[in-house]
């Protein structure tokens, strides 16, 4: 993996003298490629809605040399606002998956987040109410929150109104990469982001597939927002849903399980 990485550049407000794991420090790793005009809106969001130190952890997957210098430029205005920052960048395309796996390999931080260059952060203390909601429902391995212009059940109207959910949560059957809180115990568990799924959100309905056959839960939190400003197209979609399908076939879940591989794959992916 390390032989496409481009290049590795860290902005830090406090040098780090080891490797161990920063107790009370947000990692959230954000993934990139080939766009750059979402991205100061979306580190803005953050830096002014994150209620605990943030490690920000910028992986660019493999973007022109153009773009990518803005985006490496953006980024660098942002050093100032965060704990660490850190910038990678690919010299060949990457999918998503292993964009995602390459910042949670150096991620640091005590808790685990991960988003996209296209959200925008609405919701005041997201860290600290996602913290005490992984506290809560300690066997979840994935905690999710609402968006605009998502998909799944986590899509809400432009006048949703997160007060009106306060301390609502609910389990659900897949979770949307828009924002997510990951257990770190669970993900050494559950292993890596498949890096063959590269279709948008074939990563997100692979993983919460292997989550709920590993006996955890995934979790929605219904008092968190974000906007999702971009989106893909018809013919993305149904290529993640045949690559899901092609994956898992007729494998079953464990027997506690009623259902099949299959059978989660069909109806996360219907489109609609």
């Amino acid at each position: 993996m390390r032989s496409i990485i481009e290049i590795v550049i860290i902005w830090s407000a406090k040098v780090y003298s080891d490797m161990k794991p920063l107790a009370g420090i947000c990692s959230v790793v954000l993934t990139v490629y080939n766009r750059d005009e979402y991205l100061s809106d979306c580190l803005w969001s953050i830096s002014n809605t994150a209620d605990m130190p943030i490690e920000l952890i910028v992986v660019d997957g493999g973007s022109c040399s153009a773009i990518k210098d803005k985006i490496v430029s953006i980024v660098k205005n942002f050093e100032d606002s965060f704990s660490q920052v850190k910038m990678i960048a690919c010299k060949e395309r990457i999918s998503a998956a292993e964009a995602i796996n390459i910042g949670i390999g150096i991620a640091r931080g005590e808790h685990l987040f991960i988003t996209n260059d296209d959200i925008f952060f609405e919701t005041g203390n997201w860290c600290s109410k996602m913290v005490n909601c992984s506290i809560e429902y300690p066997n979840a391995a994935i905690i999710g929150v609402m968006g605009h212009y998502t998909y799944n059940e986590q899509t809400v109207r432009l006048d949703y109104d997160t007060k009106q959910h306060i301390g609502c949560v609910r389990n659900t059957k897949q979770i949307a990469g828009i924002l997510c809180k990951i257990d770190k115990q669970a993900f050494d568990s559950i292993g890596l982001y498949d890096e063959n799924i590269s279709y948008q959100g074939g990563g997100d309905g692979d993983y919460s597939i292997r989550v709920l056959a590993s006996g955890y839960e995934l979790v929605v939190m219904e008092d968190i927002l974000v906007h999702h400003r971009a989106h893909g197209s018809k013919e993305d979609w149904d290529k993640a849903r045949e690559s899901i399908l092609d994956k898992y076939g007729d494998c079953e879940v464990n027997p506690d399980n009623m259902d099949t591989y299959i059978g989660i794959a069909k109806r996360i992916y219907e489109y609609k």
